[in-house]
C-alpha cells in the first residue's frame, strides 16, 4: 500500500482511507469486524468514523480492531455535530433492523441529534471516546459544518482548540458536503488542519478556495475497470491527499485491496 504524509500534518497513512459508514449493514459483531480485517490486512491504517455511523456501532467495531493491534499502527477519526438520543444509544440494532416499523408510529425516533453546542459536542466526543475505548482520536471533524450557523462555529472553536490542547484529537479538521459555502473566516483558521468532502464537491473546472486532504465518492458509481484508472491516477501522483473507500463485504474489501492497494 503506498502510504503519503496527510497534508498540513504528520500523520503517515495509507493512500486509501476505509469509511465505516455503512459497516452497521452487517448485523453481527463478527462481520464487521471482519470487514475491518480485511482493510487492515489489505494495507488500509486509516479509518474514518462518526457517532451516527450506526448509532455508535462503527465506533464499538473500531475499538475491538484496535485490541488486536497496536493503536499507534492506526489513525481513527471521528465526528461531532450529529449526536444519537438514548434509545439509539441503548438499542442501536433494534434501531436499525426495525427502522420501517418504527418510522410508522415514531418518524423523527431516527433521526440524529443535530448539535453544533460546545456542550453538546463535548458529551458526544466523550461517548464516541468511550466507544472507541482510546484517549484520543487521529482527526477530529466537525461534521457537515455547512448546516451550522456561523455563529455556532464561531462558538465551537474554542472548545475545539481545548480538546487539541488536551492531547484529545491530535487534528482538527471539517468534513462533508459543501465546504466552499462556510465563511472563509472559519475555513481560514488555524484550528482547521483537514478538510474531508466527496469528489464531486470539487470538479476538475471549478475553482478551489480550500484545498481537500480527503476525499471520497470516487469509487460508487465505477466499474472495476474504472476503479483501476482512479488508482493508477492517484499512485502514480506526488501528492499527500488520500481517497475513501467502504464496503459492506469482506470479498469485496478484499478484492479491492489486493487489485488496487498492493505494491
Amino acid at each position: 500500500m503506498n502510504r503519503i504524509v496527510l497534508d498540513g500534518t504528520d500523520l503517515n497513512v495509507s493512500k486509501i482511507g476505509f469509511g465505516t459508514a455503512a459497516l452497521h449493514h452487517s448485523f453481527a459483531s463478527s462481520e464487521r469486524l471482519a470487514i475491518l480485517r480485511a482493510a487492515l490486512d489489505g494495507g488500509i491504517t486509516h479509518f474514518d468514523s462518526a457517532r451516527v455511523y450506526g448509532y455508535g456501532i462503527a465506533e464499538k467495531a473500531l475499538a475491538r480492531l484496535c485490541v488486536e493491534v497496536d493503536r499507534h499502527s492506526l489513525t481513527i477519526t471521528t465526528k461531532i455535530g450529529f449526536d444519537v438520543n438514548r434509545s439509539q444509544q441503548l438499542f442501536p440494532m433494534t434501531q436499525i433492523v426495525g427502522r420501517t416499523i418504527l418510522r410508522k408510529f415514531l418518524p423523527d425516533i431516527q433521526n440524529p441529534v443535530t448539535d453544533f453546542s460546545p456542550e453538546g459536542c463535548d458529551k458526544s466526543f466523550a461517548n464516541s471516546l468511550s466507544c472507541l475505548n482510546t484517549e484520543y482520536v487521529d482527526i477530529l471533524f466537525v461534521h457537515e459544518p455547512a448546516l451550522a450557523s456561523l455563529s455556532q462555529l464561531e462558538e465551537l472553536i474554542p472548545w475545539l482548540e481545548l480538546q487539541k490542547s488536551l492531547g484529545k484529537a491530535r487534528y482538527i479538521g471539517l468534513a462533508g458536503e459543501n465546504l466552499e459555502s462556510i465563511s472563509g473566516n472559519i475555513t481560514a483558521h488555524d484550528i482547521f488542519d483537514v478538510f474531508q468532502t466527496s469528489k464531486q464537491n470539487f470538479t476538475a473546472d471549478k475553482k478551489r478556495s480550500i484545498k481537500p486532504q480527503i476525499e471520497y465518492g470516487y469509487f460508487s458509481s465505477l466499474s472495476l475497470n474504472e476503479r483501476r484508472i482512479v488508482m493508477e491516477d492517484a499512485a502514480s501522483q506526488k501528492g499527500s491527499g488520500m481517497i475513501l473507500y467502504s464496503s459492506r463485504q469482506v470479498a469485496r474489501v478484499s478484492e479491492f485491496c489486493a487489485k488496487f492497494c498492493n505494491d
